[in-house]
């Protein structure tokens, strides 16, 4: 069921989604409401599924963290045995399709 959201909803949720962690009386500020309805407005749109929750961007290069690729080849046959074997490491999805798990992984750290 969708709901029946007016401008001042879709204001509260344009600067949530620019900032999560907003305080309520600032984010009351920039749309124009008390602080008290701003925070009956947004529960409203937590209770109805709107606001589905809040969540921390995260760089991971930043973190420490290299750039990692999981790729699936599929090639038709098995001619690709000889020269491609999979990483045994790689877990493997159950009623995932067929294919060679693949790593593949920068050769620095970040952006080296």
């Amino acid at each position: 069921m969708t709901e029946s959201l007016d401008a001042t909803d879709w204001s509260i949720l344009a600067e949530l989604q620019r900032d999560g962690r907003i305080p309520l009386t600032e984010l009351g500020r920039r749309v124009n409401l008390s602080a008290s309805a701003t925070t009956e407005r947004v529960k409203r749109l937590e209770t109805t599924g709107v606001i589905t929750g809040y969540r921390a961007g995260v760089d991971l290069v930043k973190a420490g963290f290299a750039v990692l690729a999981v790729v699936r080849l599929k090639y038709p046959g098995s001619r690709h045995q000889p020269r491609l074997q999979p990483d045994a490491a790689l877990p493997r999805t159950p009623g995932a399709s067929a294919g060679v798990p693949v790593r593949i992984a920068p050769r620095g750290r970040g952006s080296e």
